[in-house]
């Protein structure tokens, strides 16, 4: 249950951050509808001191958004993911580098990395002339009691693809090289007299 509470945050949270990124207005006075299950849910202030955490690094620097909340999948890659945010943002030389930034609302863990590059990897093979030069996680912070500070909130990985490929060979392993598998479509055209199928 508490796992599952602090996924449905999060899960709020990603979209709330979403919604600002593309200029929508984020009224947490008005119940948020989970798109899967239609399920309503409140805001907290643990979710608008999120939101808060985010809205402080945002006003950090200059940023040009490119895409956000991208579902990828390649046949070329054994896994599929989405995307969060990648987003150009100025370097000290006053340059534009493209980033991928995924949204945190929990604690650093190295596989964060592994998951990272498997992104990484799943964009550049879609979009090889717009390749991503730097990946980063954005730990927001809910903990605040003064200032929604972010300096510090923005963790880069290194990128490294023979790391998901590793990762990846321990978990086919494991899981006995599962395959997909898919559901056999039903009818579609029904009669007294029983079930049809017309393509």
């Amino acid at each position: 249950a508490y796992a599952n509470e602090r996924a449905d945050i999060g899960t709020m949270v990603h979209d709330a951050c979403e919604q600002l990124i593309v200029g929508n207005r984020v009224d947490t006075e008005i119940s948020w509808i989970d798109r899967k299950t239609s399920a309503m849910r409140e805001w907290t202030d643990e979710h608008r001191k999120y939101i808060m955490s985010f809205l402080a690094f945002y006003d950090l620097t200059d940023f040009k958004t490119e895409a956000t909340e991208l579902s990828l999948y390649h046949p070329k890659h054994p896994t599929a993911g989405t995307i969060d945010w990648i987003v150009k943002v100025k370097n000290k030389d006053g340059k534009w580098e493209r980033w991928m930034i995924d949204f945190k609302t929990g604690k650093s863990y190295d596989i964060h990395q592994v998951q990272l590059n498997d992104y990484k990897t799943l964009w550049d093979l879609h979009f090889p002339r717009k390749k991503i030069k730097r990946t980063a996680c954005l730990y927001l912070t809910s903990s605040w009691r003064i200032h929604a500070t972010s300096k510090k909130s923005l963790k880069e990985y290194e990128y490294d693809p023979a790391l998901v490929e590793m990762v990846y060979k321990l978990w086919a392993h494991f899981n006995h090289h599962p395959q997909p598998s898919f559901k056999e479509d039903l009818p579609t055209i029904f009669t007294l007299n029983g079930e049809e199928n017309h393509d």
